[in-house]
């Protein structure tokens, strides 16, 4: 629960922090929420280049945690 929890200084998870995005919970898995369910209609190839583009936003995510911390 720590790591998918918002921290008021950062207005991130620590979790989004270090992966860039949140964390797919078990329950989500076992119920299907609606970001795992539009999973299933994305193509591999557009899957990765998404994942990819939102990696590289990951340094800028840091940077406003940051402005946000002080």
């Amino acid at each position: 629960a720590y790591r998918t929890s918002i921290r008021t200084p950062t207005g991130a998870t620590p979790f989004s922090l270090i992966y860039g995005s949140e964390a797919v919970l078990p329950l989500e898995v076992q119920i299907p929420s609606l970001r795992v369910s539009l999973r299933e209609f994305v193509s591999d190839e557009d899957y990765h280049q998404n994942r990819l583009a939102q990696l590289e936003l990951l340094d800028e995510w840091h940077l406003n945690a940051l402005e946000h911390h002080q």
